[in-house]
């Protein structure tokens, strides 16, 4: 009797964790697509507008005038860490995607599937003395 509820636990243990393995999988999933198809699109749009404001600024208002030139001059570099910022956001989203797919915990289960099982590497045989 022991060794068979030793055995049912060590099953709903591994269960457990098939479950957790798979839940963290579509969190990290949904956040891969959220960050990938709307908040990094947004925060590069969002950069992109003042770096444009600031160009135009400081190449075709700016010459003529010293103001709209110093004015473009601190668009472009606000501009430049909003781009950063964006870029840094992509990375972790682009980090949670790769997560996502390369995410695993050991399995407890004492019975391993057949592709489980190839991957074991047998022992040659040695001849005996």
């Amino acid at each position: 009797m022991g060794d068979s509820s030793g055995y049912i636990s060590l099953l709903a243990v591994s269960l457990v964790m098939s479950n957790l393995t798979n839940l963290f999988k579509q969190v990290l999933n949904g956040l891969d697509f959220f960050g990938h198809n709307i908040l990094v699109p947004i925060l590069f749009a969002i950069a992109l507008i003042p770096f444009i404001y600031g160009l135009v600024n400081y190449l075709v208002l700016g010459p003529g005038d010293e103001e709209k030139k110093e004015q473009g001059r601190g668009q472009l570099f606000k501009a430049n860490v909003y781009l950063v910022i964006a870029t840094l956001v992509w990375t972790v989203f682009w980090s949670f995607s790769w997560l996502g797919t390369n995410f695993s915990l050991p399995s407890l289960n004492p019975n391993p599937k057949i592709e489980e099982r190839e991957k074991i590497q047998p022992i040659p045989n040695t001849p005996l003395r």
